[in-house]
């Protein structure tokens, strides 16, 4: 296994959250700082008369007394750990601190146990490396078995059959430990609508957060990570990556990604600190080294950095998003630059192929549901027209009752996506397959057809009409 020292240095705010969360009973807020503390050390540390009161006040549950009681005796000997926190959570902890319906929660971050240090799990340093290289080695797979079926692409993409010999098992990375005097921060983020009326961009979501403080937050958050990487899976037939192959797949993905959104949420918004946040945040990713790479981690990392670029299809209830979520200084969250020894790149060799051919027909914002796919498949076999040409070729909608010929694209548990030789898209849902079933068809399996109706959105809603084996 080779291994490298990797180092991380945070542009922009990251709160990975523990699913744990601190309660007003655990923390107090004065002057403008969180001080988090153990409860048992505070109530043990009680006068006999104000231990009684307090257990009276649980027997009653009158929580704000027993609120008032663990703030008024919880001094800096008792904290675990302290941590600043903005203008706007100190205003709403002092209006909702005594209102018992308000619970206060703040949203914890990794820590290491023993002394609190802030850490970035590996887990998500591997998955975000792990999007990104899924997603540029598929782009150029053509229309392969399964590959558009969201249970089995990443297994189709990096050829494995067994989680057992994933390709990533190779894959190891450290926890990181984040260093610098000023890391953390509790903040209430900020929802941003560039489509709201004048005036009302900017709305706090109402949730109190720890997070890490980025270079361009006013902080020093930054680390280093052991990655090792298993050359022997070339040995047993696996797929093997190397480490610049990884830093590639990460500023191939998330570079553009980073443009894109910039230019759809960010380039018209009239709110100058926004707006010089955004150019300063472009300016240093815009000089990336050849030995740095852009990656995107955490919450509100949003869907188009989490999802593979060929089959992008958000599940959220509001599909694809028109907001962002920003920190209190205005800036989108997770963005992270790696950097690894010069020496060590030079030695790492280069095997992903070249896609940039897919890369202008890749549509980040918005996404109608199956244009990835569309100009993927029609790249892939050589059929790209331009817009005109396909608004031409579909021409009117197909009635009712019409048969028409189609070939299956892919395949979903429930359904079969069909081009139609129009050029026109379509879906068999599995509740039509009569006496069929998945395993009966095959992606590029030719089909007749009975349009059943038009969709608003121009879809078909297709039933078969006569499989052509």
């Amino acid at each position: 296994m080779s291994t490298y020292q990797i180092k991380l240095n945070l542009l922009t705010a990251l709160h990975i959250g523990t699913g744990i969360e601190l309660s007003p009973l655990e923390y107090v807020i004065r002057d403008n700082v969180l001080h988090a503390f153990s409860t048992s050390r505070v109530v043990n540390s009680l006068d006999s008369e104000t231990r009684q009161i307090f257990l009276k006040a649980i027997d009653q549950n009158e929580w704000l007394t027993i609120r008032a009681i663990i703030n008024e005796h919880a001094t800096a000997y008792h904290d675990l750990y302290s941590i600043p926190v903005t203008e706007a959570v100190a205003k709403q902890y002092g209006l909702r601190k005594n209102d018992t319906d308000n619970q206060l929660l703040v949203k914890k971050i990794y820590r290491d146990p023993s002394s609190s240090t802030p850490v970035i799990p590996g887990s998500s340093i591997k998955g975000a490396m792990r999007t990104a290289l899924v997603s540029e080695l598929g782009l150029s797979l053509g229309n392969k078995d399964g590959l558009g079926d969201p249970r089995r692409h990443e297994q189709v993409v990096l050829g494995f059959n067994n989680a057992k010999v994933d390709p990533f098992r190779g894959l190891r990375i450290e926890d990181c430990a984040v260093l610098g005097k000023s890391t953390q921060k509790v903040d209430d983020f900020i929802h941003f609508k560039p489509q709201a009326s004048q005036g009302n961009h900017f709305t706090s979501i109402q949730l109190f957060c720890e997070y890490l403080r980025g270079e361009l937050d006013g902080g020093d958050s930054h680390g280093t990570f052991a990655m090792g990487i298993n050359l022997d899976w070339a040995k047993k037939g696996q797929l093997t990556y190397s480490l610049r192959d990884l830093f590639t797949a990460c500023n191939r993905f998330y570079v553009p990604h980073f443009q894109a959104e910039s230019e759809r949420f960010y380039s018209s918004t009239g709110d100058s600190t926004l707006q010089g946040n955004i150019n300063r945040l472009l300016e240093r990713i815009n000089k990336l080294n050849e030995n740095e790479c852009l990656v995107r981690i955490g919450r509100f990392s949003h869907a188009e950095n989490v999802t593979v670029d060929r089959f992008r299809d958000p599940k959220a209830r509001k599909g694809w998003g028109k907001s962002r979520t920003l920190s209190e200084s205005k800036l989108p969250l997770g963005w992270t630059i790696f950097s690894c020894s010069e020496k060590d790149l030079s030695a790492s060799p280069n095997t992903l192929p070249d896609n940039s051919q897919y890369k202008d027909r890749i549509q980040l914002f918005p996404a109608p549901r199956y244009e990835n796919r569309e100009k993927l498949h029609q790249s892939n076999h050589g059929e790209m027209k331009s817009s005109d040409q396909r608004s031409t070729s579909r021409g009117q909608a197909l009635a009712p009752g019409t048969v028409v010929k189609g070939k299956i694209h892919f395949i979903r548990p429930f359904g079969v996506n069909v081009w139609l030789d129009n050029g026109a898209r379509g879906m068999v849902h599995k509740s039509r397959f009569h006496d069929k079933n998945v395993t009966s068809f095959k992606e590029g399996m030719e089909i007749k057809l009975r349009i059943i109706k038009v969709k608003a959105n121009g879809e078909y809603e297709l039933d078969f009409f006569e499989p052509e084996n």
